[in-house]
């Protein structure tokens, strides 16, 4: 009488089961170790080794969409100030608040950077400006990423003058500045693009131009991500604080 002698059925079976089970196992805690993204507060935190402030959730498609205006789009919490995003910023903002030292001014300052481009960095400056104004405060947003300047974009506002204007000819303050859609809040774009942006922004006129905004409340200052460039280090000498914008699940460790 002829027996089967393979495949044994009986065995191969939970054998193949237990095999594939152990290795998605495995493959999935390997994965995790050669992921070194930022996911977490406890990452950033551990990597960084400052607070974490907030987490702004990420819109969708479909939020943006159902604003018709590119600018409302752009100046999401403004068009949207009970959004969750708005909370979000609204969160942050305190936070900011309740952590930045007393610099002995009446103008607090904050400057805004990423770790690298394509973070949000530029669209939570404006949108944190926004948040900042919609309490009652006069606020200016300095777009002080003179390599590659945003704002004015999201405000759908002209760049023919800004902060470059004032640093390298030395033009009025006041005709640099523009009022924008949102109560409180004027900016001072970009400006032409110079050749040596760093040197300005560490120059003397840099100095008494922040001085000089005496009748603004918060002065925040939208710059370039800190692993790029030099910008945002010699930035921070004359600011309150600075707030870094990681995008989760993207940025490396």
């Amino acid at each position: 009488i002829a027996e089967k002698v393979r495949p044994k059925l009986t065995t191969n079976l939970p054998m193949a089961f237990l095999i594939g089970l152990l290795g998605g196992i495995a493959l999935a805690f390997f994965m995790e170790y050669v992921d070194s993204t930022i996911k977490s507060r406890e990452d950033l935190e551990e990597v960084v080794g400052v607070p974490f402030l907030g987490a702004v959730p990420v819109l969708t498609t479909s939020d943006l969409l159902s604003l018709e205006s590119e600018r409302d789009r752009n100046i999401y919490v403004n068009a949207r100030p009970r959004s969750t995003a708005a909370e979000a910023l609204r969160s942050i903002r305190t936070n900011v608040l309740f952590r930045t030292p007393d610099s002995g001014r009446d103008q607090k300052r904050l400057l805004i950077a990423s770790a690298v481009p394509r973070e949000g960095k530029s669209f939570i400056s404006s949108n944190l400006s926004s948040i900042v104004a919609m309490t009652g405060s006069k606020v200016l947003l300095i777009d002080a990423d003179l390599r590659r300047p945003t704002q004015h974009k999201l405000f759908s506002l002209s760049n023919e003058r800004g902060l470059s204007s004032v640093l390298v000819d030395g033009a009025p303050i006041s005709s640099c500045i523009q009022n924008t859609h949102v109560g409180g809040l004027d900016i001072m774009p970009s400006g032409p693009r110079p050749a040596n942006p760093a040197e300005l922004l560490g120059s003397d006129r840099m100095t008494r131009l922040l001085d000089s905004l005496t009748e603004y409340d918060f002065v925040i200052i939208d710059s370039s991500p800190i692993g790029a460039v030099a910008d945002p280090l010699i930035l921070s000498r004359f600011v309150d604080g600075v707030l870094m914008v990681i995008e989760s699940n993207k940025t490396n460790r």
